[in-house]
C-alpha cells in the first residue's frame, strides 16, 4: 500500500503542478489507480506533499468579491416580502436535551435564525443568516410572547 500511496503522491504533484483542480485529481487517481477516494481523502495527500509551496498556490486562488450595498440590498428585498410584513415564528416539534422550546424565525427585513428557549427562559438566536435590526427583535419578543400565551 506504501508503494501505491507514494505512487498517488507523486501524480498530485504532477497535477498540482500543472494547475488541475483536487476535483479532477480525484477522477484521474480513481481512474488511474483503479481507487474510490473521496476528495477529502485526496485533499488529505495533497496536503502531506512537502514538494508545494501552498503559499504561493494560496496568493494565486481567486479572493471572494463582496457584494455592493445595492446588491445586498436587492437580495434582502425579495426574502423581505415573502414575510408579508410579518415576522413569521415556527415552532420545532423535536425536542432537543435542556431546551423547553425552539424553532425557526423570518424576520420583517428578511433576516433568518433559529430561536431557542432554555430551561432557566432565557431567549436565543442561533444560525442567524443576515442582520436582524432592533425592529426585527422587537417584533420578534411580541410574536413569541404570542405564540406561548
Amino acid at each position: 500500500m506504501d508503494e501505491q500511496k507514494e505512487a498517488m503522491k507523486k501524480f498530485i504533484a504532477e497535477k498540482i503542478a500543472e494547475e488541475t483542480p483536487l476535483a479532477e485529481i480525484q477522477k484521474a487517481l480513481n481512474q488511474q489507480f483503479g481507487t474510490k477516494l473521496t476528495f477529502l481523502e485526496v485533499r488529505l495527500l495533497a496536503s502531506e506533499l512537502d514538494s508545494i509551496d501552498w503559499s504561493k498556490k494560496a496568493e494565486k486562488a481567486p479572493a471572494p468579491q463582496e457584494e455592493n450595498a445595492s446588491e445586498k440590498a436587492e437580495a434582502v428585498t425579495p426574502e423581505a416580502d415573502a414575510t408579508n410584513g410579518k415576522t413569521i415564528i415556527e415552532m420545532s416539534k423535536i425536542e432537543r436535551p435542556g431546551i423547553m422550546a425552539s424553532g425557526s424565525v423570518k424576520f420583517i427585513s428578511g433576516a433568518s435564525a433559529e430561536w431557542m428557549i432554555d430551561n432557566t427562559g432565557r431567549c436565543g438566536l442561533d444560525k442567524v443568516n443576515g442582520k436582524p435590526t432592533e425592529e426585527d427583535f422587537m417584533d420578534f419578543q411580541k410574536e413569541l410572547q404570542k405564540l406561548f400565551s
